[in-house]
């Protein structure tokens, strides 16, 4: 009988790769998309929801800069718990005041890909880095799910 017990030998590459994904999202897409080269705020890229959103003109730039730096963060692993707290606290906050009202379906504008972001963040602050990180390396076997 085929089974799939053989993935267990790749458990701890898992956050390594869900790492990769998210923090490339947050790093490269999101965070840096929403400021410029400059470290300006680019109004023109910047939360296309802005008149949607009840945030103060200055959550709106914490948010982006905790999209960029905490998308760094866990794209190398480093305080990668904490990292993923602020997507985490992002994602719910573009849950309830952008995304909620256009229902659940991304392509309407809705709450999917938030939810999944912030589902992918709870999941690191879970399980962890991994074993191939830059928390491995400073805090060593510290590091709980490494």
């Amino acid at each position: 009988m085929f089974t799939l017990d053989f993935l267990a030998k790749l458990r701890g590459l898992v956050p390594l790769f869900l790492r990769a994904i998210l923090g490339y999202s947050f790093f490269l897409v999101h965070g840096l998309d929403k400021l410029r080269p400059d470290g300006k705020w680019d109004y023109g890229k910047a939360f296309a929801a802005k008149t949607a959103s009840l945030a103060p003109e200055a959550l709106l730039y914490v948010a982006a800069w905790t999209e960029f730096l905490a998308g760094l963060g866990i794209l190398v692993g480093l305080m990668t718990r904490w990292a993923s707290l602020g997507i985490c606290c992002v994602m719910g906050y573009a849950i309830a005041k952008v995304h909620w009202a256009a229902g659940f379906p991304a392509d309407k504008g809705g709450y999917e890909m938030a939810m999944a972001y912030g589902a992918a963040a709870l999941s690191l602050m879970v399980v962890g880095p991994g074993s191939v990180s830059l928390d491995r390396v400073f805090f060593g076997r510290k590091v709980l799910g490494s």
